[in-house]
């Protein structure tokens, strides 16, 4: 039986779901997938895992990603490809990890899948480094990626479209709709429980810069003047090193009595808060793709999401859906939020087309995907140069 390997720093609940339904596929079709992480904790997802059934190999067991030296990281993964000789190995991004895989792929004859969310307009490009990503692209044999604005960011890099699949950035929907109608449906003593108010702006964020939460915040207040007594609260699930600038934020726009921050939630506690919101707002200034916008629709919610966020083209349909705005223009964002609390938007429409829409972004398309990329791949390396590891593209 043929085996294959996935790699990511650290499973969080994503990961799992993602996991689970590539073994099962893979299984189905002979072949055995063997998943790997980084470290047990890394700093930047303090999450918990969702499924600690699941046979997940960790290369530094009990420590937390961000300690380790590259070189580690890189000699570690090297070794571990050496002694168990996987048929293929699907890894994210450009860096240590990823180099390492593909120098590996190259030197040994084998696959080398490049998973990846980045889009040009997330950061300022710079034409050397953009030339320098590309040759590390070029080593690769195929792609999964977020989205279509991800797969034409990878295709500018040189990535022929035919080896370019779309569907890395999933959420288990099942998960999420099971559960969050589950809390719904415990009604209005659950909500009181949680502390929740009657109609809610939902935010799931980490308190940083880029997900640019004070700036909404402004422009809340300013929908608050508008709006007065019909306004609807906001609820920001996070945690993060801007909490206190998000507190601060709060008290000198004195909206302390309709801004509530319970902190911190796992997986397993989301699904309430997204139970009974009635609409998930993302007002991230850059946003790789934004997962909380998936699980939201999955909820049955209407979104309003930034432009800068990486899954707008593919989720979001402005007036079907929810509306898109930008996040720079505070007057702009608070009239997003009067129009759908105040202006006749037909809320639990919207909601189901949410649901169509986010229905086959699933962790099965996940795995679908992954196959024809390895599949896809195993073109690409039957017909590569026995010499074709001494390409330099690999040592960059």
């Amino acid at each position: 039986m043929r085996m294959v390997a996935l790699y990511w720093v650290n499973y969080g609940p994503y990961h799992v779901a993602r996991g689970r339904a590539v073994r099962a596929l893979f299984a189905a079709r002979g072949v055995h997938v063997r998943l790997l992480e980084g470290a047990s904790v890394e700093r930047a997802y303090p999450w918990s895992r969702a499924d600690d059934a699941l046979p997940i190999e960790t290369l530094f067991p009990g420590e937390t990603y961000e300690t380790l030296r590259a070189g580690r990281v890189r000699q570690a993964l090297s070794r571990w490809l050496a002694k168990n000789k996987p048929h293929g190995v699907a890894v994210p991004g450009y860096g240590v990890e990823g180099r390492a895989v593909a120098r590996w792929a190259r030197q040994e004859g084998k696959v080398a899948v490049l998973m990846s969310e980045s889009r040009y307009h997330d950061l300022p490009r710079w034409r050397i480094r953009e030339w320098v990503k590309s040759l590390i692209v070029s080593a690769f044999d195929a792609a999964l990626v977020g989205g279509t604005a991800q797969a034409d960011y990878l295709a500018g890099l040189g990535m022929t479209r035919e080896r370019i699949f779309v569907g890395y950035s999933v959420v288990d929907n099942d998960y999420f709709a099971r559960c969050s109608q589950q809390e719904a449906h415990k009604g209005e003593a659950r909500r009181r429980e949680l502390g929740l108010p009657a109609k809610y702006f939902l935010l799931v964020s980490r308190f940083i810069a880029v997900k640019n939460i004070p700036e909404f915040l402004e422009a809340y207040s300013r929908y608050r003047a508008v709006a007065k007594r019909r306004a609807w609260a906001v609820v920001i699930c996070g945690s993060g090193p801007l909490e206190h600038a998000v507190r601060r934020a709060i008290g000198r726009l004195a909206i302390e009595p309709c801004a509530y921050l319970p902190g911190f939630k796992n997986y397993e506690e989301l699904p309430a808060y997204y139970g009974f919101a009635s609409c998930l707002v993302l007002p991230s200034v850059r946003d790789t793709w934004g997962l909380v916008v998936n699980e939201a629709m999955a909820c049955g919610l209407p979104v309003l999401v930034s432009q800068r966020c990486g899954c707008c083209g593919d989720l979001v349909r402005d007036a079907v859906n929810g509306f898109t705005f930008d996040p720079r223009d505070r007057e702009g964002m608070a009239q997003r939020l009067l129009h759908m609390s105040l202006g006749g938007v037909d809320l639990r429409g919207m909601g189901a087309a949410s649901e169509r829409i986010i229905e086959p972004w699933s962790p099965r398309r996940f795995a679908e995907s992954l196959w024809h990329a390895f599949e896809a791949g195993r073109e690409v390396a039957g017909a590569r140069s026995r010499w074709g590891w001494m390409d330099p593209a690999i040592w960059v």
